[in-house]
């Protein structure tokens, strides 16, 4: 092995290492503006959820989701996705 590998290799990991730090802080960020979207989507979702809630306690829930499928299942997969997102925290 020549003596100019070794430079050559440490340079090469040095280099690696700085573009992964780059690529890692980039990934970062964007996963924070990723779940700073989440939440704020989470959070209509929420509210959403809770009206919907509300307008169909006040009627028969079995005629509500008659009248309503889609609502229906827009607030299963909205309690789905939280359930979720609590779950993915706690781990």
């Amino acid at each position: 092995m020549s003596t100019t590998a070794l430079p050559n290799t440490k340079d090469a990991i040095g280099d690696s290492w700085t573009s992964a730090k780059r690529h890692a802080r980039r990934i970062a960020r964007h996963g924070r503006h990723v779940a700073e979207d989440i939440g704020g989507e989470m959070r209509e979702l929420l509210a959403e959820l809770e009206q919907t809630l509300t307008e169909g306690t006040e009627a028969d829930a079995d005629d509500y989701v008659r009248e309503n499928p889609w609502q229906a299942i827009v607030i299963v997969g909205g309690v789905a996705l939280v359930a979720g997102a609590l779950l993915s925290r706690g781990r």
